[in-house]
């Protein structure tokens, strides 16, 4: 005979569970927290959760001044349009993965960024889309290479503001 007691302990114990990483990752399950927003990438079957960069300040910013980012975060850039996009590391002190993805979310390439040591160096390392795109992803460096995302990849976000 099944306890059903015992069943709705282990739900409500994986429920609980589930949000409280959820909550420490960002906050996802509410959508906003400080004003931030967050979204949920799924590209193949993994999944990112990753603040929402919208306005061209928070473009500028990205995630200059991050010492650590968590696996499976980061930050997607949302655009109003599609053209090449630039990306440098200025003050960030953490290596990403950068997917440069199209209007129909789909991955057009994928690069490395790696940190900028030398804050007096004119010749700042940029990294540019092959091709136009209208959103970019960054996540810790090797978690697109490490679970298999490659270009041409389609990209599902489920955006929260």
């Amino acid at each position: 005979m099944v306890n059903t007691y015992k069943i709705f302990k282990l739900r409500y114990f994986l429920i609980i569970t589930g949000l409280v990483f959820l909550i420490s990752v960002g906050g996802i399950t509410f959508g906003k927290i400080n004003d931030k927003s967050f979204a949920h990438i799924i590209i193949k079957e993994n999944n990112f959760y990753v603040e929402i960069a919208t306005t061209p300040f928070q473009h500028s910013r990205g995630l200059s001044g991050r010492k650590s980012l968590l696996p499976g975060t980061g930050m997607l850039f949302l655009f109003g349009d599609e053209r090449v996009r630039t990306f440098w590391m200025k003050d960030c002190f953490v290596p990403l993965d950068i997917a440069f993805i199209d209007a129909n979310w789909r991955i057009i390439s994928i690069k490395r960024m790696t940190v900028w040591f030398d804050p007096g160096d004119p010749n700042q390392r940029e990294y540019s889309s092959d091709k136009p795109c209208s959103y970019v992803l960054e996540v810790p460096a090797g978690e697109l290479k490490n679970t298999g995302v490659k270009a041409g990849d389609r990209v599902k976000a489920i955006l929260f503001y």
